[in-house]
């Protein structure tokens, strides 16, 4: 079994984060640690032999951006089983191996560990948490997954930052929701190192620095349609006390952010790709993602170094990784191009006439076997990570298929752009028939669907 472990991380002590590395190079059994930088990396991370992801900018989402991505890599990297665990907590040695022979033994989807609660000091906090106890709170740093509810990654990595703390609490009640299997380790084999008020009041001890005490959180500003509109999930809960969702924007104002997979070799196309994006005007962005270091090419732009090799994917995890970082950032629509395709001058002006005219969720180009110009709206933005979790396909024509498809089966409105696909588009091969495994799609997307796609 090959198990990934994920970090995100942002401004911890180096003494912190080494004691977690350590945790996780101490494990019984082998396991790759992906290390996640919410946009401020240290060398500590990189001096090691695990995966390091730098994202270009913090996304200020508790680190559920950074993990939801790490563990979309790990598993389009071919893991089995990833688990959490972040930078200030650490692991007992043998916390990998009990919670995937759990995970195996009984075939379970998820296994939820249980966690030492200890203060700065090294003081440890009895057991006694009544959340933990009943199983109503799982901390992050508990979970590990099985790659049949691989599509967890997406839930995670899109919470909407706008909720504030208490990110892990939502995934707990999606995971039962979806009917997912699950189960308890016994034993207690992760350490989570507390700065809650709530723990220093249960043991009536003094705090020694400053307390956790975040200015919003998940149970004031939870809004379900925002929630939906970020995983596809509708929970059956009301909007909390606080919560207000995003200004609803003209597509005219949209901020657009444009995707591009860059592989070696994509220099000079990738050029004159970037010059095309350029002239689309100020309201445009563009997010390069590469399997290696940037292009000299790519300087100026917005890029994503995925550290990993390439998976044959068509480009899935380099678009799905970098929409979900483009909506995490803020952008109202993510739209996909190749490195060796460009844009018509004013093409995205058209795309936003278009939605103006005939508001959609997704956008797609006249050509419907070609991906570039794929463009997908805030409203559904759920639907971006979701290029990175489609299951082998044969061609890229399957893959927009799909995309499409999966996008009608959410309640997402599909529109086409009369003005036709971007130019200089690569012509795509005649699509074969292909039958979709109801299984596989289900642990892959989080969708129940099947049958042939043509």
């Amino acid at each position: 079994m090959k198990i990934a472990v994920v970090t995100p991380y942002w401004r911890v002590i180096p003494e912190t984060l080494a004691r977690c590395i350590g945790s996780v190079q101490r494990q019984t059994i082998a396991a790759t640690h992906y290390l996640v930088a919410d946009g401020e990396p240290q060398a500590l991370a990189a001096r090691n032999d695990d995966v390091h992801l730098v994202l270009p900018a913090n996304v200020g989402n508790t680190g559920a951006t950074p993990r939801g991505m790490g563990a979309q890599l790990a598993f389009n990297d071919g893991c089995d089983a990833v688990a959490f665990l972040d930078a200030d907590n650490w692991l007992e040695p043998d916390h990998l191996a009990k919670a995937t022979a759990l995970l195996e033994r009984e075939g379970l989807d998820i296994v939820f560990a249980r966690r030492h609660i200890v203060f700065p000091d090294g003081e440890r906090l009895p057991p006694g948490d009544e959340e933990d106890e009943a199983g109503d709170h799982v901390d992050t740093s508990c979970h590990v997954i099985s790659r049949r509810a691989s599509f967890m990654a997406g839930i995670w990595g899109m919470y909407p930052g706008a909720f504030g703390s208490g990110g892990d609490r939502l995934p707990l009640h999606v995971i039962r929701l979806m009917g997912l299997r699950t189960g308890f380790l016994a034993e207690r084999t992760v350490w989570y190192e507390t700065n809650w008020p709530q723990h220093y009041q249960r043991a009536g001890k003094a705090p020694t620095g400053p307390l956790r005490q975040p200015s919003r959180s998940v149970v004031a500003c939870f809004d379900p349609e925002t929630y939906r509109q970020h995983t596809g999930i509708t929970l059956p809960f009301l909007p909390g006390p606080r919560s207000a969702r995003p200004e609803k924007k003209h597509p005219h104002d949209w901020r657009i952010a444009v995707v591009t997979p860059c592989r070696d070799g994509d220099g000079t196309a990738l050029r004159r790709c970037i010059d095309s994006v350029r002239r689309q005007g100020d309201r445009v962005s563009h997010v390069v993602v590469c399997n290696s270091p940037p292009p000299a090419e790519a300087s100026g732009v917005m890029c994503l170094s995925l550290p990993c090799g390439s998976p044959a994917d068509h480009g899935g995890t380099a678009r799905g990784l970098g929409a979900m970082l483009a909506f995490q950032l803020g952008f109202d629509a993510v739209a996909f191009l190749d490195a060796g395709s460009v844009l018509s001058p004013g093409h995205l002006d058209a795309a936003r006439a278009a939605l103006a005219a005939h508001p959609a969720d997704v956008l797609v180009s006249s050509t419907a076997d070609v991906l570039d110009g794929l463009l997908i709206a805030r409203n559904a933005a759920h639907l971006g990570i979701l290029a990175a979790q489609l299951p082998p396909l044969p061609t890229r024509a399957h893959a927009a298929a799909l995309m499409v498809m999966i996008a009608r089966a959410r309640g997402a409105s599909v529109h086409r752009l009369a003005t036709g696909a971007p130019a200089d588009a690569a012509p795509m091969p005649p699509a074969t028939p292909f039958t979709l495994d109801a299984s596989t799609l289900f642990q892959r997307t989080g969708v129940r669907a099947a049958g042939a796609l043509t």
